[in-house]
């Protein structure tokens, strides 16, 4: 892995795969920890035949790699989990940073493909977290490890897509800044996570997705 130059900050707008290994430690995290979360969903995903419900594999996937970087970062790295809106995150111990796990585009974890966003339609807690990270984000924005007080917080996504050609998972770690109707169409920073190839096909429906924002009624 290059490092990067004593001048040049950890967190660029677009930091590419070779260097995905710093710039995350930097975030709290670890390559392997992120890495064990994508291969989680992957395995899950892989368990789903053609009789199973439609969406069955992307939502297996979803929901395995939002419990793989919850349980890691929770029992390695005391971070915390919180369900704001039903939309599962995991939060560094210092109540800076936080996680959410996102069904990404074509464009995902590519260094010079289009611009990605979420595959399906992002709800209400995601349009709060990314206002407020406009908001959050210092007026010295070149290394954005924190908010500008106390009470603010980053929201940071695990941006996932399970590409056929090649194989592979492709991910990247990234700030959102802006939400039009339900599509991120907006970053400020990238961090490309090297791709996990797979020797196995894809599992039927792997397109399906399971990234939503649960709406939470009272019942009665």
């Amino acid at each position: 892995m290059t490092q990067p130059a004593a001048n040049e900050p950890v967190l660029r707008s677009l930091t590419p795969a070779i260097d995905a290994p710093l710039a995350i430690a930097n975030l709290g995290l670890t390559l392997d920890i992120v890495h064990a979360a994508l291969d989680s969903g992957e395995q899950a995903a892989a368990s789903v035949t053609s009789y199973h419900p439609l969406l069955t594999a992307g939502m297996n996937r979803w929901t395995a790699t939002v419990a793989g970087l919850r349980s890691r970062t929770v029992e390695e790295l005391e971070w915390t989990v919180e369900d704001p809106k039903g939309s599962p995150r995991v939060i560094r111990p210092d109540g800076k940073i936080e996680i959410m796990v996102v069904g990404g585009t074509v464009g995902t974890g590519q260094e010079d493909g289009p611009e990605p966003t979420n595959k399906n339609g992002r709800g209400k807690a995601t349009q709060e977290s990314v206002d407020s990270n406009q908001l959050a984000l210092p007026l010295d924005i070149s290394i954005p490890i924190v908010g500008t007080s106390d009470d603010e917080i980053l929201t940071w996504v695990l941006l996932y897509h399970r590409a056929e050609e090649p194989n592979e998972t492709r991910a990247e770690l990234s700030l959102p800044l802006q939400v039009v109707g339900k599509q991120i169409v907006g970053w400020k920073y990238r961090i490309i996570v090297p791709p996990i190839a797979h020797n196995l096909p894809l599992p039927p429906d792997t397109f399906g997705d399971g990234d939503l924002d649960f709406p939470i009624v009272k019942r009665g």
